[in-house]
């Protein structure tokens, strides 16, 4: 739900001032940091930005009695002044300069970003502290911002997957005192009725936009524009109040309507967190299917597919018989290796406190495997990466301190090797020393058939005996 509210993209460019070359990095963001520009930067800016546009005589004066007033009283800093400081051209060069990969050297560059994805609801975080040194302190620069028409269009990438970039302010947090201490409040828009309110711990008032507008903003919340969702959401309401007689019912999952009933851009029709890719319901879903979505007469789902695209009907909610067969092979895998790992934890007669070798498996992947054949985590472990282990200096090898380990028997350690690959392999000798080795292809092949072949025999003898 997060992610769905406050995810956007970014896009970081670097462009190497002398072969052309432009590399680009994508990042997914939660938040804007944005640094208050000092008056310095702020008149470059607005010096530079006066250079793209064209005024009239009234225009300059304007500009030049307020870059005046500024020295007097101070930059008028605006949040779109932040935006553009936190969007415009930054140079690389000096001590900074820009490694290129095509010229192989450090070259003088340009580094921009552009926003790709607009999250739904854009909170953006006012840098008002500074910290040099041991030595700290508060910016206290009025920033001044919209309360309504923020309009992020002059720094979106021209391959945008969004297309409304308007937004309201929905709710503001304040700061109080110093770098060393103070108080937090907050404003916050009821979307029902329009108002605004203060909250300050348990004292709540209702408040005039003035005194929002007036406040010193140190986090805002900016939720997109959504007034053209207001006619498709009277139309399906008035759609699926009709009684029309139909022997087939929609289905959508709540998680979708409440998109559509909330976000600015609900995206296309996603049933994806109640049915799988073959158009039937999850196995671990079907107990909860009906719940979590809503039937809809033909009119309503026809209105919005037309509208959105997506998903393509979905008229029953049946168990997938593909997805189930295949949760039960995993279930069944799952059984079998900790069935595994448990009857060669019962049979090991290895001494692994110092009468044989042991074999060495890092914690963390232990730890992932674990939860996989518990139940607790969705996917297996990767591949067995036990490089962290130790360290090489020319052809000897010593375990690395403080890492996290698990000293295993040859046969667990087979175990998970003829199961998932990997290594190397790490062998702490029982007269001193440590053995790396990588595992050949034919050598775990080799494992795998003798540990199937001894555990059968296990099994056996185990069944024999209680019968």
């Amino acid at each position: 739900v997060v992610m769905d509210i406050f995810d956007g993209q970014l896009v970081s460019s670097v462009k190497c001032l002398t072969c052309d070359r432009i590399s680009k990095t994508t990042e997914t963001f939660q938040d804007l940091s944005l640094p208050i520009p000092s008056q310095e930067a702020l008149s470059n800016l607005r010096t530079r930005a006066s250079t793209n546009m064209v005024e009239d005589e009234d225009g300059w004066i304007n500009w030049m009695w307020k870059w005046l007033a500024s020295w007097f009283y101070g930059p008028d800093v605006t949040l779109q002044d932040c935006l553009a400081f936190f969007f415009s051209e930054d140079e690389l060069k000096g001590d900074n300069m820009y490694s290129c990969e095509k010229c192989k050297k450090l070259r003088n560059g340009l580094k921009y970003s552009q926003v790709t994805q607009l999250p739904d609801t854009l909170c953006i975080h006012l840098k008002r502290f500074r910290h040099d040194f041991a030595f700290s302190s508060k910016i206290s620069t009025r920033v001044a911002f919209p309360l309504t028409g923020l309009d992020l269009q002059p720094w979106i990438h021209k391959d945008c997957v969004s297309t409304q970039s308007v937004y309201d302010l929905a709710g503001v947090i304040c700061h109080h005192g110093t770098a060393g201490g103070g108080h937090y409040t907050s404003f916050c828009r009821n979307s029902d009725n329009g108002n605004w309110y203060h909250f300050d711990d348990r004292i709540v008032t209702e408040v005039d936009q003035s005194t929002v507008a007036n406040a010193e903003a140190y986090v805002l919340f900016y939720r997109k524009n959504s007034d053209h969702m207001i006619p498709l959401r009277r139309e399906l309401a008035r759609l699926e109040k009709e009684s029309n007689v139909s022997l087939v019912k929609y289905f959508i999952s709540n998680s979708w309507l409440v998109r559509f009933n909330n976000m600015s851009e609900p995206g296309k029709i996603d049933n994806s967190s109640v049915l799988c890719r073959h158009g039937g319901v999850l196995p671990k879903r079907i107990d909860s299917a009906e719940r979590l979505c809503t039937p809809l007469n033909p009119q309503a789902w026809r209105f919005l597919y037309d509208r959105f695209g997506g998903a393509a009907a979905v008229t029953n909610l049946r168990v997938c018989q593909i997805c189930q067969q295949i949760a039960r092979a995993e279930e069944r895998q799952r059984q079998f290796e900790l069935s595994e790992f448990k009857l060669l934890q019962e049979n090991d007669k290895v001494d692994i406190n110092g009468s044989g070798d042991t074999y060495l498996l890092v914690t963390s992947w232990f730890s992932t495997w674990e939860a996989w054949v518990l139940g607790k985590a969705k996917e297996p472990p990767g591949p067995i990466n036990n490089r962290s282990l130790y360290i090489q200096r020319g052809n000897s090898f010593s375990l690395r301190p403080n890492i996290d380990h698990f000293k295993l028997s040859e046969d667990i350690w087979s175990l998970f090797l003829s199961l998932y690959s990997g290594g190397p392999e790490v062998v702490l000798r029982a007269g001193g020393g440590l053995r790396v080795s990588t595992p050949r292809p034919a050598r775990i092949a080799s494992i795998a058939a003798r540990l199937r072949a001894r555990c059968h025999e296990t099994s056996r003898l185990s069944e024999s005996s209680q019968t």
